[in-house]
């Protein structure tokens, strides 16, 4: 694979668990999907880390420089995601955690190509690591051209300054956990 690194494999059972039991944390935070335009349009999302609520106003504040991360609520229904995380910074030597969250493509649906160029946080966040929690032989991730498919349980990373999408033609949701991390 040129465009994907497989980290390593985890299990996501307990966190399948954890997911099953919370519905209702699916689509609290709507910021990166139901803008106009989003290449996420049609996506769910449940938010774990970011920028403090109070200070996304406008468009413009989730592209621009911040200091302040904070943890949202969801965390703490999920506590399984905690064990992911820690393990997951200590294998490629994380120095720092930036936004986190899940994500849920349902069947026939997408994530359209993009890139992440013009935000400031994946520039400065510059290793993204995906975590596969549910999929199907299917949903494809592609970017710069390479097709991946990964399994249950893979931890992978990519650069998403190269332009990237997910494809989810299966018949079942594609999650995945995605997690911006620097790596000094």
């Amino acid at each position: 694979m040129q465009n994907f690194t497989l980290l390593g494999t985890v299990d996501v059972l307990p966190l399948q668990l954890d997911l099953q039991r919370h519905p209702e944390l699916w689509n609290q935070h709507t910021g990166r999907t139901a803008h106009e335009g989003s290449p996420h349009a049609q996506v769910s999302d449940i938010w774990l880390r970011w920028r403090p609520e109070e200070q996304l106003k406008e468009a413009a504040n989730y592209n621009e420089p911040f200091a302040e991360f904070c943890w949202y609520p969801a965390m703490a229904q999920l506590p399984s995601v905690r064990r992911i995380l820690m393990d997951t910074m200590t294998r490629i030597g994380g120095t720092a955690l930036g936004g986190t969250l899940i994500t849920r493509i349902p069947p026939g649906c997408q994530v359209k190509p993009h890139t992440d160029q013009d935000g400031w946080h994946a520039s400065y966040y510059r290793t993204k690591v995906y975590c596969v929690i549910r999929t199907n032989p299917r949903a494809v991730n592609i970017t710069g051209g390479e097709a991946y498919t990964p399994n249950v349980g893979d931890v992978f990373s990519f650069d998403n300054l190269l332009t990237h999408a997910v494809i989810n033609d299966g018949d079942t949701d594609r999650v995945t956990m995605m997690m911006a991390l620097r790596a000094d």
